[in-house]
């Protein structure tokens, strides 16, 4: 990560000819977010916020990474689509029951929101953190503070929008 955040300092002074950024599948830290990728694309599981599916067989679901027993909201071959989205897909648009085990006490819980959905079993429980992970990388803080600079002319922490 640190090799993108440098790459991407890099681009924005114009030293370096291609805009990149991370692709991940959860949340990394509110700083290698930022660092890593563009605002727009910092990550946030959007799961029965913006996204929903109609799986083969016709359920609403949230979507269809995640365990049928948590994600099914309906049925489209018995109701309207359109009725299901506006009335149901409560648990993922108030995600505060989220916040247990690993999440409840976590500083970046007001960014992260608990992570992607597919990370978590039929109970809504925690099977994989990747902020856990990008923590446990040699040197994470000192990688942090080198590129901290560079952050803060980008955007400052008290600027970024909260998620809801």
């Amino acid at each position: 990560m640190r090799w993108i955040a440098n790459k991407r300092e890099e681009y924005i002074c114009g030293k370096f000819p291609m805009e990149i950024e991370l692709s991940d599948d959860g949340w990394c830290g509110l700083k290698y977010e930022l660092l890593t990728k563009k605002i727009e694309h910092i990550f946030f599981c959007a799961t029965g916020i913006t996204v929903a599916s109609i799986l083969y067989d016709g359920k609403i679901s949230a979507c269809p990474h995640i365990s049928r027993d948590l994600t099914i909201q309906g049925d489209a071959l018995k109701e309207r689509f359109s009725n299901v989205w506006s009335n149901r897909f409560k648990l993922f648009r108030n995600r505060n029951w989220l916040k247990k085990g690993k999440c409840k006490n976590c500083e970046e819980w007001l960014y992260c929101r608990g992570g992607p959905m597919h990370y978590r079993d039929k109970n809504g429980t925690m099977k994989k953190c990747i902020y856990d992970e990008v923590k446990e990388v040699d040197h994470y803080e000192e990688s942090l503070k080198s590129a901290e600079s560079l952050m803060n002319s980008r955007i400052r922490i008290q600027d970024f929008p909260t998620i809801f």
